[in-house]
């Protein structure tokens, strides 16, 4: 029951800062092509694909939260699902949460260029690491801090948010600035 009462606060603070969902989308134009993300990188809707290795990851509740993992090629991307399983999933299932309401999926770019960003040794780790489990908890055991053991190798590491991850992922790739965008892997 506490994941639910958490998901129901977070949606009650969203609402009450952004109005319903619908009104949430129709003010950032959800269906252009560029739209500003709430730490002002531009985000751009792009036809290319993560490299092996990208830390990918997808929003839910309409950007209150995300579900994170590491691209392994051919469309496959390995996460921790919300019951700890580790495990190799397409792009339908990765995004296929109960609160995904858009389906994209935000890949890490070079500035100025539609080159993904990819590291080798967190494709690895997760592909070591595939069919283990972990105890998973929404806060402090979850998809991002899996994601962060692929891209640091470290188990005990602090990164249970995305932002501390996208820090994690930068630092190991070495790229002074990273843009993320978005990958339309559905057309």
């Amino acid at each position: 029951m506490e994941v639910f009462d958490w998901i129901n606060k977070q949606l009650g603070l969203f609402i009450e800062k952004h109005g319903s969902l619908p009104e949430y989308f129709e003010k950032i134009n959800i269906n252009s092509s560029t739209i500003r993300s709430s730490n002002t990188s531009e985000y751009s809707i792009q036809k290319f694909e993560p490299a092996y290795g990208s830390l990918v990851y997808t929003e839910l509740f309409g950007g209150l939260a995300e579900h994170s993992g590491i691209y392994i090629g051919n469309k496959q991307i390995i996460s921790m699902d919300g019951k700890g399983r580790i495990k190799k999933e397409g792009l339908n299932e990765f995004t296929g949460n109960i609160s995904t309401i858009n389906y994209e999926i935000y890949v890490p770019c070079y500035d100025g260029v539609n080159t993904a960003i990819g590291y080798h040794k967190a494709a690895w780790n997760a592909e070591e690491k595939l069919s283990e489990s972990r105890n998973y908890h929404l806060l402090f055991d979850n998809c991002h801090q899996f994601s962060a053991v692929c891209i640091t190798g470290n188990f005990e590491n602090n990164s249970n948010f995305l932002m501390f991850l996208k820090d994690d992922f930068q630092r190991a790739v070495g790229v002074e600035k990273i843009v993320w965008r978005k990958w339309n892997w559905k057309n």
